[in-house]
């Protein structure tokens, strides 16, 4: 073989051992790439957004429970229950068994419940 052959092997060779490292998975998982540096990894949770979470559902538990007591209508109270779901990502519904309100984030945990 000459020596352009062999470089153009050459170069065939390094460009199916690229394409092979880089080939998307068949089930569409991502893997890690080993070139980029970067890591897939979740921020930690830290206990004081918890706090800020449970603060903002007692707010609005409050606030829920003052509309009703002040007589505001069922169409006023789900707007104000559409505003903290928007604001703070907290939802207040009211227990059928024992007629209580319930404060729930978006995933529907339990946050806070009214005394």
């Amino acid at each position: 073989m000459d020596r352009e052959t062999k470089n153009i092997l050459a170069v065939l060779g390094v460009a199916i051992v690229v394409l092979l490292l880089f080939k998307p998975s068949k089930s569409g998982n991502k893997r890690k790439n080993i070139f980029s540096g970067k890591k897939n990894t979740e921020p930690p949770q830290v206990e004081g957004s918890q706090d800020k979470k449970f603060e903002n559902a007692v707010i609005s538990i409050q606030a829920v429970r003052s509309a009703i007591n002040n007589g505001e209508s069922d169409s006023e109270v789900d707007k104000l229950n559409r505003m903290t779901l928007k604001d703070y990502g907290i939802k207040v519904y009211k227990c059928s068994k024992s007629g209580k309100l319930v404060a729930r984030d978006t995933k529907g945990d339990d946050i806070a419940k009214e005394e």
